[in-house]
């Protein structure tokens, strides 16, 4: 949740269109559960949480995660991070000059 609210609170609306979550077939951790599902209700960008029925392992978690995805460009985070102020501005610099 930490992660979470550090990325609401530090990328520009503009360019934050969803956030896409995705659980590995987590067990014994049952702040994924309900609690999760009532906190992302509380944000102001949606959020869609796909729970593997299995475990899939990292890549198959992040194309899951990326079949489901509508914005132009997609950031992979893993679960323990916290982003700063200014963290998403230069790598979609890098994106659109590669685009040129």
């Amino acid at each position: 949740m930490r992660g979470l609210t550090s990325i609401v609170n530090r990328t520009p609306r503009r360019l934050l269109k969803e956030i896409i979550l995705v659980d590995d077939a987590s067990v014994d951790r049952d702040y994924l559960g309900k609690p999760l599902d009532d906190f992302v209700k509380t944000l102001p960008v949606p959020v869609i949480i796909i729970r593997n029925k299995r475990r899939e392992g990292l890549i198959r978690s992040r194309l899951n995660g990326a079949q489901v995805a509508t914005a132009e460009t997609m950031t992979f985070l893993d679960a323990h991070i916290e982003v700063a102020d200014g963290w998403i501005e230069p790598l979609l610099n890098e994106i659109a000059l590669d685009r040129l």
